[in-house]
């Protein structure tokens, strides 16, 4: 009779292990918060792990150039505007606090003498001495040669902004009372480092 009921005795102790084994185990899930179980990747998540699906890329990408003449861009009106708002979303610190002393174009001409196209800018920048800087007033020579690149700083935002098959096409900035120009700046992406001039074809 013992040596029956022995294994008998064995297996049904195996199989209680096995039920509350189960019973534990499941009993953990219920314990389990819901936030660390396991779930379907969200949209977000896959927005966010794809930057090339971002809407940020696509806004940071710029319009087109504005391939108009400098002469068509001084008689069109709604261009002076345009070019504003290119250079507020676009330009960098330097060229937005340049481009927000130009107040309009000011006309179209072409150089006596070269040729070369110049689109001439009002600005609200102080009237320079120019007596003052022939007879050797420091002060005011210094101020016009800051004035000199801060019209070298708007040719650049401008060639940022324009594009169009026009040789030595120059910026002109002329002061508050549109009487005198700082500087006859070449309209090109490194019209500082060139110190205005244009670059070398």
């Amino acid at each position: 009779m013992k040596d029956n009921n022995g294994p008998l005795g064995c297996g049904l102790i195996i199989v209680i292990s096995l039920i509350l084994a189960l019973v534990q185990q499941c009993g953990g899930d219920d314990d389990e918060p819901a936030a660390s179980r396991s779930a379907p990747p969200s949209a977000s998540a896959s927005v966010s792990a794809n930057p090339e699906a971002s809407p940020e890329k696509a806004a940071r990408q710029k319009p087109k150039k504005v391939t108009m003449s400098l002469a068509e861009i001084a008689e069109t009106p709604g261009t002076f505007k345009q070019f504003k708002n290119f250079v507020k979303d676009n330009g960098t610190a330097k060229q937005k606090e340049v481009v927000s002393h130009l107040k309009g174009w000011k006309g179209f001409r072409r150089g006596v003498g070269t040729g070369f196209p110049i689109l001439e800018v009002k600005s609200d920048y102080p009237v320079i001495d120019i007596d003052a800087v022939d007879a050797g007033d420091d002060m005011e020579l210094e101020l016009w040669m800051q004035l000199r690149v801060e019209t070298q700083h708007a040719a650049e935002a401008f060639a940022a902004w324009w594009e169009a098959d026009e040789s030595n096409p120059r910026l002109q900035v002329f002061d508050r009372k549109s009487a005198d120009i700082y500087d006859s700046t070449c309209i090109d992406p490194h019209s500082v480092k060139n110190d205005g001039a244009c670059s070398e074809s």
